[in-house]
């Protein structure tokens, strides 16, 4: 908190953050300043992350049923729809902002069974048709796109590329990049084939078509 820049940034992701309603994002409330104390306020979401959702499952020896894949990747896009082509700025122009680092611990389900993305820390506002390059890589290695892994220009297409990732985790049952070290993920985001789901299980088959486009 004594350092100027950090709270600035902390302050325009609080602001960035508040300009993204949308029934699938949680909600940033407030933002201020208790002493020397900064705090953004947001929405509580009474349930689980889809990642401890996710455990439960592989710990029973069991499969996310495709059909509740499919419900939570629909749920995901939809906020994300919002924050790439919706969310305005002042003067009513697209902000294009990118999540940049999803993963399942920060995708929320509640137990009414609404799905909400939170977690925009390291979001970033496109304007227009610009693209933001980033000066570090920036996420989970072993979840993003290969451009971010690059330390590339980045677009709201990073964000639909990560989206894949989870989605043929929770529909396969297991890691798609993740390796043994970060370097090694960072490689594999690059690099490595994309195995289709119907390789892990033949039933998955008709999802084949949805996984080569969207990695």
């Amino acid at each position: 908190a004594a350092d100027p820049a950090f709270v600035d940034g902390f302050r325009n992701e609080a602001e960035l953050c508040a300009r993204l309603l949308h029934h699938n994002i949680v909600q940033v409330l407030d933002f201020g300043r208790v002493d020397d104390t900064y705090f953004i306020a947001m929405e509580l979401v009474e349930g689980s992350t889809v990642r401890s959702v996710f455990k439960r499952v592989v710990s029973a020896n069991a499969r996310v049923p495709a059909n509740v894949v499919a419900g939570v990747g629909q749920a995901v896009l939809a906020g994300l729809h919002h924050a790439h082509r919706e969310a305005l700025d002042d003067d009513g122009k697209p902000l294009h902002v990118i999540h940049r680092d999803l993963g399942l611990e920060n995708i929320l389900v509640a137990h009414s069974g609404v799905v909400k993305v939170t977690d925009f820390g390291i979001a970033r506002a496109l304007r227009e048709a610009q693209s933001a390059e980033t000066q570090t890589v920036v996420g989970h290695s072993d979840h993003m796109a290969p451009e971010q892994a690059n330390a590339e220009p980045l677009d709201e297409r990073c964000d639909l590329f990560c989206v894949g990732i989870l989605l043929w985790e929770l529909l396969c049952g297991r890691p798609l990049f993740t390796r043994a070290h970060e370097a090694a993920s960072l490689l594999a985001v690059i690099a490595a084939p994309i195995a289709p789901p119907s390789s892990v299980d033949a039933s998955l088959a008709r999802w084949d078509a949805f996984f080569a486009k969207a990695l």
